[in-house]
């Protein structure tokens, strides 16, 4: 709220406190018979504000996500919660460009900068999803009875990641890894095999 300067306010008192002051006694009936409307007036503008603050805080989920998400240290949570995290920021994503075609284009400046934040901590979370799993991966491959809680809630994927071990198809284990963790071919050689 803006701050008024105290002199200001008695300096408009004094100049045009009198006229008021004249103008009520002069239209009393007049005055009386409004009051009625104003209060339902006020009490219909203190609803709509109220319904913008329950609109406004639905809004601002998405602002919250985010500052929730740069604050996140993705490398302690397991694979399911990176998958929702995920999921998660890109509907955010999808929501932004839903709203940047729907509104004026002079707000595209906003939206462009909303997108660009949340498809920074998007790249985050892939480059730190692509770590932990070729560091679990490497480990499974070292020892298959080796579990992990990172992959917990994704049995039937290890699965599949230990049949290839079993089976002792390099092409296709190499083939596996560089598609979940988008490694150079090279180093998953140098490292797997």
């Amino acid at each position: 709220m803006a701050k008024i300067p105290v002199k200001l306010v008695v300096d408009t008192a004094k100049l045009h406190g009198p006229k008021v002051i004249k103008f009520a006694k002069d239209n009393e009936k007049i005055i009386l018979a409004a009051i009625p409307s104003v209060a339902a007036g006020a009490k219909k503008l203190k609803e709509i504000r109220d319904n913008k603050k329950e609109v406004d805080s639905k809004e601002h989920l998405r602002k919250k996500r985010f500052a929730e998400y740069k604050q996140t240290e993705f490398n302690t949570q397991n694979k399911v919660h990176l998958l929702k995290s995920k999921h998660e920021i890109e509907n955010f994503i999808l929501q932004i460009m839903t709203e940047e075609e729907r509104e004026l284009a002079f707000k595209k400046p906003v939206h462009s900068k909303r997108i660009k934040n949340w498809n920074s901590i998007l790249i985050q979370l892939e480059d730190q999803m692509a770590v932990l799993d070729y560091e679990e991966y490497l480990k499974i491959y070292n020892n298959p009875k080796c579990e992990s809680s990172y992959f917990e809630g994704m049995e039937r994927h290890i699965e599949k990641y230990k049949r290839l071990i079993e089976e002792d198809n390099t092409e296709e284990l190499v083939n596996f890894i560089h598609t979940q963790t988008k490694r150079d071919i090279k180093a998953i050689e140098k490292d797997f095999l």
